[in-house]
């Protein structure tokens, strides 16, 4: 609700005694609010800090972004959320409701928040603070929002009868409690429930609501929902989005307390951790506590209430709003959640997003902040998303003195230290002034939330629907001048192309190399354990030998403890086994032999031990005898110049290494071909050349699949390094002429017209010989004479 929230609290101090296992409420104590002393304080659970900060990763560039929805300058702050489905994006706003194609090319509808609700009977003033999330295990669409009708406040709840949330809804307002005031409410859900909470204004309270997920999705009447609310101490509690469908339990976070010294004199803050359990029809409210080791500022009694972010041209800045949780989502064992922070913990100067990953028993299993500790750059409004690779990704604002505010991001693939660089998802266009209006007079009012969700189709790409500073009219500086819109953008993570076994990726040749990554494979339904090892990041390839004979693969090279198995077979879970390997004389290599058959296909899995990931190498030959790629050339030398003389033979076969052996036949024609003693290597050098070294060369290339002799290679030997020119023809005044000499040399064909002293000798071609020379210019010299030389060595 955009309404001020009445708050009597002066400071939250908490007291907390670790290692105590039962709850017992929080009170307060005159103006403070006091944790129990036996509640459960849940510690850091990591390694010492580490001196040199992690390398910080670029975010990587959205593969898709769009307009969500604009400012039809009806209400202000738009509180942006939106969901995405198979086939749709919607997004909700307290003004508007937009359903979309998953491209952002077409809108299939766009409606005022009261319109999307009409049917609820909620009238009058109507809807405000709507929520939207999707349930992908189900395939619904679900909502909340609050509406006041006569000044009687409801919550309203909605979900779609199908995946397409163009179709029906079904729709539900219920109504509130005696003169309880709802603001901000929030949504989550799991395999029972669908759950929201809200805070109830002028108490410093919430209540929490918990629904029968299955009567919902049915399209029961009202009454058979409801099951049971929760009152509860404290605002700001945001129940998960719960992506383990066999979970029974749904956990909710609250920001508990945002600035209490701890016994080493530091400031820290405090989360609750609160979680709904028992009989779908009979759910039971636990909570602990939960401390964390990032400090933050008291936001209750300094933020609420000021103008904290800067923005390019215009001097005033914009609401901080505070440290309440927003966004929370349960995700392979742990809890992950996001809020604003403000720092330094006095005298604050700028915000910054912190996020934390928490166990169920309430231990912070990570903390860390997207933050600009220069103070040039402020973050906040921020929205948290899990992928099944437990890839992050966190959508927020970005403010600065610098620039209009944007709508930006931050992207952590599962294998990085730290969150990567904020990267902008849209620009903002102008400044943003937006004072006054309803009961926050002289508050710039910017957020209050955002959304940031999982692709539903590969559970793995991830969306974000940010509000950025939109064009203002006038000079964008004056009372109301600002406006905002809200942007879609989705963030899609590499996948491995050959994760599944019917897209496996061929490799052919008798030996070779493929380099790849398993980076986010998975295993799949009936697929065997490779290498002794449950494994659980495969990646397939598909290899057909060419012939009868022995076969390795390994894969050395690969950056991750690897596992190694071959397999014949059509279907991944009908394969039979040819041969496995876990380590093979090293930590991360493995090695299989084997005996392959000529024109049978065998299926390579390469999966990494415990699941390990990363950069994945498979080498593969099959054993054969030697052949030769590249034979010797013949060469041609001058004796006694200080010349060599090599000759060189590339050469292919498997097993390797391979053998050489060069051998010497001398020019006398009963001359005997020799082993040269030393001359064992893929290239043969003869250095000073002498006559006595004129003859023929050759080598012989051995593995234990057989042998190979290459052609003959001559050496020729000269006395001298001198040109040879012929005149080949002469005719029509042209002269064509042969230059032959040391092989490979180049020699220079020079002309004059006279031989009188002094002659002058004008060089006219170059070339490596032997060549042929056509001159064309004859009629234009009288006389003419041609000699050829070395041009150099």
């Amino acid at each position: 609700m955009k309404a001020a929230l009445a708050m009597s609290v002066l400071t939250l101090c908490l007291a907390c005694t670790a290692g105590h296992a039962t709850n017992s409420p929080a009170y307060f104590a005159g103006n403070y609010l006091v944790a129990p002393t036996n509640a459960k304080v849940g510690r850091l659970f990591s390694s010492p800090p580490s001196p040199v900060a992690p390398p910080q990763a670029d975010s990587p560039a959205p593969s898709l972004d769009f307009e969500a929805l604009g400012d039809n300058n009806t209400m202000w702050p738009p509180d942006t959320h939106g969901a995405v489905g198979p086939n749709h994006v919607m997004i909700t706003l307290n003004s508007q409701v937009r359903i979309q194609n998953r491209l952002g090319t077409t809108n299939y509808s766009t409606v005022a928040l009261n319109e999307f609700w009409f049917g609820t009977g909620a009238t009058g003033v109507g809807a405000f603070d709507p929520r939207i999330t999707y349930d992908p295990f189900e395939g619904r669409f679900i909502s909340v929002a609050e509406a006041v009708s006569n000044a009687t406040f409801y919550l309203l709840l909605g979900a779609s009868a199908t995946s397409d949330p163009t179709g029906t809804w079904y729709k539900h307002r219920i109504l509130l409690s005696g003169s309880e005031v709802p603001d901000h409410p929030n949504l989550g859900f799991n395999r029972n429930w669908v759950v929201s909470s809200m805070n109830i204004l002028g108490t410093n309270h919430s209540r929490i609501w918990v629904f029968n997920k299955t009567n919902l999705y049915s399209g029961a009447s009202t009454s058979s929902l409801l099951y049971t609310n929760f009152w509860t101490n404290g605002f700001g509690i945001c129940p998960a989005t719960t992506h383990d469908n066999s979970l029974t339990n749904i956990y909710l976070v609250q920001e508990y307390n945002g600035n209490t010294t701890n016994a080493a004199g530091a400031n820290v803050g405090f989360l609750r951790l609160f979680e709904i359990s028992g009989p779908v029809n009979s759910p039971v409210l636990s909570n602990r506590f939960v401390q964390t080791t990032l400090t933050w500022t008291n936001q209750w009694g300094d933020f609420h209430g000021e103008n904290k972010l800067p923005q390019l041209g215009i001097t005033n800045r914009i609401h901080s709003f505070d440290a309440r949780m927003n966004s929370v989502a349960y995700r392979n064992g742990f809890v992950w959640c996001t809020h604003t922070v403000f720092l330094p913990p006095s005298n604050v100067t700028r915000a910054a997003v912190q996020w934390y990953k928490v166990r169920t028993n309430g231990d912070v299993f990570e903390e860390d902040r997207i933050q600009d500790v220069s103070g040039t750059n402020s973050y906040a409004f921020p929205s948290i998303a899990v992928n099944r690779f437990n890839d992050m990704l966190i959508g927020y604002s970005k403010f600065a003195a610098t620039q209009y505010v944007s709508a930006n991001y931050s992207f952590r693939a599962f294998f990085d230290e730290v969150a990567g660089k904020d990267r902008r998802l849209k620009a903002g266009h102008g400044p943003y002034a937006r004072f006054g209006g309803e009961d926050f007079s002289g508050l710039n009012r910017w957020g209050d939330y955002s959304g940031t969700v999982v692709d539903p189709v590969n559970d793995a790409d991830l969306w974000t629907i940010q509000e950025y500073a939109a064009q203002p009219i006038n000079s964008g500086t004056n009372h109301e001048d600002g406006r905002w819109g809200t942007w879609s953008g989705k963030i899609s993570v590499p996948l491995p192309t050959n994760d599944a076994f019917s897209s496996a990726q061929t490799i052919a040749d008798a030996q070779g190399s493929a380099t790849n990554t398993n980076r986010r494979a998975t295993k799949e339904t009936g697929e065997p354990n490779h290498g002794g090892n449950t494994g659980g990041s495969s990646i397939w390839y598909a290899w057909t030998a060419a012939h009868t004979g022995q076969a390795v693969i390994d894969t050395i090279g690969s950056t991750f403890n690897t596992l190694l198995a071959v397999y014949t077979g059509s279907t991944v879970s009908n394969l039979a086994l040819v041969a496995s390997n876990d380590n093979a004389g090293s930590l991360f290599s493995s090695r299989v032999v084997f005996d392959a058959a000529s024109n049978t296909t065998y299926r390579i899995a390469v999966d990494g031990f415990g699941g390990n990931s990363g950069t994945a190498v498979v080498n593969w030959c099959q054993s054969f005898a030697p052949v030769i790629v590249s034979q010797p050339e013949s060469t041609n030398v001058v004796a006694n110049a200080n010349e060599n003389a090599t000759f060189a033979v590339l050469a292919c076969g498997i097993p390797t290494p391979l053998a050489y052996q060069w051998r010497f036949k001398h020019t006398n024609s009963t001359a005997v071909t020799t082993n040269i003693a030393g001359g064992t290597n893929t290239s043969y050098t003869i250095s000073n050349v002498l006559g006595t070294n004129a003859g023929s060369y050759s080598v012989v290339v051995t593995n234990s699949s057989g042998s190979v002799t290459s052609a003959l290679a001559s050496l020729i030997v000269h006395a001298d390094s001198a040109a040879r020119l012929s005149l080949f023809t002469y005719e029509n005044e042209t002269f064509r002429m042969h230059i032959s000499g040391l092989t490979n040399r180049p020699y220079r064909v020079e002309t004059a017209t006279n031989l009188n002293p002094s002659v002058t000798w004008t060089p006219i071609f170059t070339n490596i010989v032997s060549y042929w020379y056509t001159n064309f210019a004859a009629t234009n010299d009288g006389r003419r004479f041609y000699r050829t030389i070395t041009n150099s060595f």
